[in-house]
């Protein structure tokens, strides 16, 4: 059994090729377009699934969203008016586009969470394991955020004088930045990985403040920082008096940083609960990404270590690129619910959907003869990750589709 995953097959002739429901006597509900799963055959003999409801769409229109009027059912398919693409090469005109959307879908605003996910100022000092102070930092939502304006600074314990270092450019959903700060004098230590940005504050190794902060004026708070609007995140660790939630993090040492747990996606407003002391790992913009949605285990991380045969959801499979960030990897209990029969697998949709729109809930299984199972079946699926290009060696114009088999 294998599944297989699909993207929007993109007009090459300009705009995103998204297309827009003409008209609607009802108020129409709304569904961010890259939450759903595409299939595209360039082929003929397309079928109507009994109950199945189909609504004609007027194709080259660009919108980032798609409208649908809300009906009883929980799935929507739509079939392209051809007409529409006559004038199109034939490798742009896929004659069949199912498009699976989960009305739980509708409307749900992505979130957008930066924040302090490793904080060490131990570097350089005598054995330390590497030469220069950081701080790292972790987008956990799902939008990309705009770091433009910001700074991340930092303060002694019981001080009130704080430095800081500007940031800027775009943090991407599950991406990682590293900021270096000051040496230390034990020169012979390990430099860390490029960073994205640089400072040269020399931080404290055992206690100390960290905020990032909305803007680049500098703070004048010490145990009173919060509550703050202009202050994104706020980590005081060992003997700081100013922290986020009931205690600081751990304190730190020239061998330990203070780590967010989980990759960073732990988030509880509460430093004592969220961080905890281990041997610094510092990630850059280069690591690869790291999900906080699905299963809430262990994301990969520094390392981006394989999955091991651990239980995901469909989302994780898809990613939030063309190729599966689990492209090789097995994959065990992929849980979901049985959509649309074909006559060589069937779709699957996730019917716990994250709300993160750049990722999709539904999925092609490909089983390689006639399904056994039924619409509306819940079913568990395993396997290992592959590409597979429709059309074989004649497909080029076709995008490759992940698969589990």
């Amino acid at each position: 059994m294998a599944l297989r995953r699909h993207r929007q097959n993109r007009n090459r002739h300009g705009g995103s090729g998204i297309p827009r429901i003409a008209g609607s006597a009802r108020p129409p509900l709304t569904s961010r377009f890259s939450e759903a799963a595409f299939l595209f055959i360039c082929g003929s003999g397309c079928r109507y699934r009994p109950g199945q409801i189909f609504i004609w769409l007027q194709f080259g229109v660009n919108t980032p969203r798609l409208h649908f009027p809300p009906l009883k059912s929980r799935l929507h398919g739509w079939r392209i008016d051809m007409t529409d693409w006559n004038a199109q090469p034939a490798h742009c005109r896929p004659q069949w586009l199912s498009l699976l959307v989960g009305m739980a879908l509708a409307a749900a605003p992505a979130s957008a969470t930066v924040l302090i996910s490793q904080v060490y100022g131990g570097g350089g000092n005598g054995g330390a394991p590497l030469k220069n102070d950081f701080i790292e930092l972790f987008n956990n939502g799902a939008s990309a955020v705009d770091l433009s304006g910001w700074s991340v600074q930092y303060a002694s314990a019981s001080g009130t004088s704080w430095q800081k270092t500007a940031l800027g450019g775009m943090i991407q959903p599950g991406q990682y930045l590293l900021v270096q700060q000051s040496a230390g004098t034990n020169t012979a230590a390990p430099a860390l990985p490029a960073a994205d940005f640089s400072g040269s504050i020399a931080m404290g190794a055992s206690n100390g403040k960290v905020a990032l902060v909305k803007n680049n004026t500098a703070l004048n708070c010490s145990s009173n920082c919060l509550p703050n609007a202009d202050i994104a995140d706020l980590v005081g660790y060992g003997s700081a008096g100013g922290f986020e939630g009931s205690g600081a993090a751990p304190a730190a040492s020239n061998t330990q940083a203070v780590l967010r747990g989980n990759n960073g996606c732990n988030d509880s407003n509460n430093n004592a609960a969220d961080f905890s002391a281990a041997a610094p790992a510092p990630r850059n913009a280069a690591t690869p990404f790291a999900s906080c949605s699905g299963n809430g285990g262990d994301n990969g991380g520094n390392n981006g270590g394989g999955n091991n045969g651990a239980s995901v959801r469909i989302r994780d499979i898809q990613g939030k690129a063309h190729l599966s960030p689990l492209l090789g990897q097995a994959v065990t209990a992929v849980p979901g619910v049985v959509t649309l029969l074909r006559s060589n697998g069937f779709y699957m949709q996730d019917t716990q959907p994250d709300n993160d729109a750049a990722t999709s809930e539904g999925i092609f299984v490909y089983t390689g003869s006639a399904p056994t199972v039924a619409p509306g079946d819940a079913v568990s699926v395993s396997g290992s990750i592959s590409e597979f290009r429709p059309g074989g060696s004649g497909g080029t114009g076709n995008l490759s589709t992940t698969q589990i088999g």
